[in-house]
């Protein structure tokens, strides 16, 4: 990244602010230091570095055309894109095809919005991003087992993606077939125990079953690697009386309620 350009955002705030930077209160009363001091500071600091620069991968121009393509109405969305490839208006072609695809889903344009996620992938363009929104049009066309079948594909391409991960799943749930997303997040829950997402997701999954005891068990895990650890102990104590579950069951949410509450005692969580 070229350091310099540390200084041109200052500048850029300080052209912007709506304070005044008068000088009358001293720097180191304020939260930060004074902005023609920040200035001066990231000037000199790099003024003898080597000029670099980094190229934006291509999910980086994604992820912003996919902010752009979410952003007011659907159809307003879609015209900006369309002008934009009849006009060269984006930095990559793709990434105005993406946002396009996008925004076509978001129009309810299934059809349209397929045709130029072909056109996207006969550009050369592939990944995770590429088959999470591949899903989003199947199911935009209204057909949710055909997204889940190209999220398993997907899967087995990148094994290591969350994100299509966390797609797959919930394409598995929308078509009822919950023990299998259950089977897909115990191996997920095995490798990324810290991911409070696969515990909402489970959490969902068993209630859509009736298990009410493991659905606000996972809600718990939820709540408690969220931080929140009174609405964990609320959850747990929900399972606790959903009347359900066996001795072993009911220990183990005995000693992690009791461990939850421990830690909130000592001012843990929020």
């Amino acid at each position: 990244f070229d350091a310099r350009a540390m200084a041109a955002f200052f500048e850029k705030l300080q052209r912007h602010t709506r304070v005044a930077d008068d000088g009358t209160v001293p720097g180191y009363l304020r939260s930060h230091p004074v902005t023609t001091e920040r200035i001066a500071d990231a000037q000199n600091k790099s003024s003898g570095l080597p000029y670099k620069q980094h190229l934006d991968s291509e999910e980086f121009h994604f992820v912003r055309a996919k902010l752009r393509a979410d952003w007011g109405h659907p159809a307003d969305a879609v015209r900006h894109f369309q002008s934009s490839l009849r006009e060269g208006r984006f930095a990559r072609e793709s990434a105005a095809r993406y946002g396009l695809v996008n925004a076509l889903v978001r129009a309810r344009q299934g059809t349209q919005a397929q045709a130029e996620l072909d056109r996207l992938r006969a550009g050369g363009s592939a990944g995770p991003m590429i088959e999470t929104l591949a899903a989003r049009v199947r199911r935009a066309q209204g057909d949710v087992a055909g997204a889940a079948s190209l999220l398993r594909e997907a899967r087995g391409k990148y094994p290591h993606s969350r994100p299509v991960l966390y797609a797959h799943v919930e394409a598995l749930e929308d078509l009822n077939r919950n023990q299998d997303a259950l089977a897909v997040l115990a191996e997920a829950q095995r490798l990324h125990p810290g991911d409070a997402r696969l515990y909402s997701l489970q959490s969902r999954a068993y209630a859509a079953l009736g298990k009410r005891l493991q659905q606000h068990q996972a809600q718990a895990e939820f709540y408690a690697l969220q931080g929140s650890l009174p609405a964990a102990i609320e959850q747990l104590q929900l399972a606790r009386a959903s009347g359900e579950g066996d001795f072993y069951q009911l220990s183990v949410i005995d000693a992690r309620l009791k461990a939850l509450q421990a830690q909130h005692a000592e001012g843990g969580g929020r």
